[in-house]
């Protein structure tokens, strides 16, 4: 997947700089909560927020929060809610939000500082981007789109495979059924090869609508669930480059939105997983060895960042390095230096953050 697209919304909320201070926002609604508990959450941090800044345009910054997230068509659609606000204290300057159709274990915050708090969007980042869906059989194919944990069926084609001039023709009945005669074997196998054809030029095409579908929605790949020979097939009607990744074999034409959307999860919490452990292999051995490159630990990193000599940064979200961590993602996001938010604290990086350099 182009990485650079998981970055584009952090890098323009990264300019966010306001001489009244923003607002950074997450709301967690758990799917059980029937009682509705994250109003009371919510107003809940609000009010510890309140306790350490006074200023009016924190006060009116919380309240349009509370009153967007309060609203039945914004607390009824998603699971989790990002937000940033900037207020002059009697006006909105500038708001943003987003919500995801996920479960995730990013509690409940709210932040003031003058730039968005950024660490729980670029956690997950892995599912910012859009991305296309492909379903195959022989004869169904459907094509989706996912993004935030959200499912869109886009487009669902069939193919018609039996036309009459693809019949098999009867023969001839005869008096004396010693010269009866049934559809020859070579007559089957050009029927089957007809339909096989048919079913080619089929996927071929739908290959070209889901290439013309990724350059519309701007998706950073697709992800093909069907049998491999049926992939490769529809994989064939594809020129653009566009990045394509086989998942799984299995006919899931008649699945429901529902468990689709556990499949694509689980598969972009695999592909991010590997990707890493390949970063974090890269930078760092098994046994603990790094090269010359590599430095470890935040102030060498944010060291460097400043200089501008950064070309990759990993950065152990459960380290516990808060506000160093905010200094340095803005700074990655600054100097075009790409970063990967590690979900797991590996034993192997007990600083919590490693950087390649450029030089």
């Amino acid at each position: 997947m182009r990485r650079s697209q998981q970055y584009q919304e952090l890098r323009e909320l990264s300019d966010w700089d306001s001489r009244y201070g923003v607002l950074s926002i997450v709301l967690n609604v758990e799917p059980s909560d029937r009682g509705e508990k994250w109003r009371i959450e919510l107003k809940n941090v609000c009010h510890d927020l309140l306790e350490q800044h006074n200023e009016r345009s924190v006060e009116h910054a919380v309240r349009e929060a509370i009153s967007y997230l309060s609203s039945d068509d914004v607390s009824r659609h998603g699971l989790l809610h990002v937000g940033f606000i900037e207020s002059d204290g009697k006006r909105l300057k500038r708001q943003w939000w987003r919500c995801f159709q996920l479960e995730t274990d990013i509690p409940t915050q709210v932040v003031f500082r003058e730039r968005p708090f950024l660490q729980p969007l670029l956690s997950l980042a892995s599912v910012i981007p859009a991305r296309g869906v492909a379903l195959i059989s022989g004869d169904h194919v459907r094509l989706l789109q996912t993004q935030r944990g959200e499912l869109e069926e886009l487009e669902h084609f069939e193919i018609e495979l039996f036309t009459p001039d693809w019949r098999e023709r009867k023969a001839q009945t005869s008096s004396d059924p010693t010269k009866a005669q049934g559809v020859s074997s070579s007559g089957h196998d050009q029927h089957q090869q007809r339909l096989q054809a048919n079913r080619q030029h089929f996927l071929k095409d739908v290959g070209h609508q889901l290439e013309e579908l990724a350059a519309r929605h701007n998706w950073a790949e697709a992800l093909i669930f069907g049998e491999h020979e049926y992939a490769q097939e529809l994989k064939q009607g594809i020129h653009n480059g566009l990045l394509v990744s086989e998942v799984d074999e299995h006919n899931l034409i008649s699945e429901h939105n529902g468990q689709l959307r556990a499949r694509i999860e689980e598969q972009i919490h695999r592909q991010q997983s590997e990707y890493e452990r390949q970063q974090l292999e890269s930078m760092i051995s098994a046994e603990g060895e790094t090269s010359k490159s590599v430095i470890l630990g935040p102030e060498r990193a944010l060291e460097a960042l400043r200089e501008g000599r950064v070309a990759s940064v990993l950065l152990a979200g459960s380290n516990g390095l808060k506000n160093v961590a905010e200094e340095i993602i803005e700074l990655a996001l600054a100097t075009s230096a790409e970063i990967t938010w590690l979900h797991q604290q590996p034993q192997r990086l007990e600083t919590g953050v490693a950087a390649r350099l450029r030089y």
